[in-house]
């Protein structure tokens, strides 16, 4: 299956603008979530942002971010390592 960039644009905007828990809600009414092995448990820290001027100057520092990462492995053996660079949303 092959969709245009606009149209996973708009998918990935509804997923990043959705609560984590209607998503999570919809997948398991769905019976879409497949087995998994954590390996590396969330762990949010840090990180330095570098960028250069028109992609081409000087490097320069252009601030910092959280990050988070986990690892897991799926039931088929295939490795995932997730890295989020997303702001945590405030605690309500």
């Amino acid at each position: 299956m092959h969709f245009d960039t606009a149209t996973r644009q708009r998918w990935m905007s509804v997923l990043a603008h959705s609560e984590p828990q209607d998503l999570l809600a919809r997948m398991q009414s769905l019976q879409l979530a497949p087995e998994y092995e954590l390996i590396r448990t969330p762990e949010t820290g840090l990180v330095q942002l570098q960028a250069r001027m028109g992609g081409i100057g000087d490097r320069f520092f252009a601030g910092d971010a959280t990050l988070t990462r986990a690892a897991v492995r799926l039931a088929d053996g295939t490795p995932r390592l997730q890295l989020d660079l997303r702001p945590q949303p405030p605690a309500r």
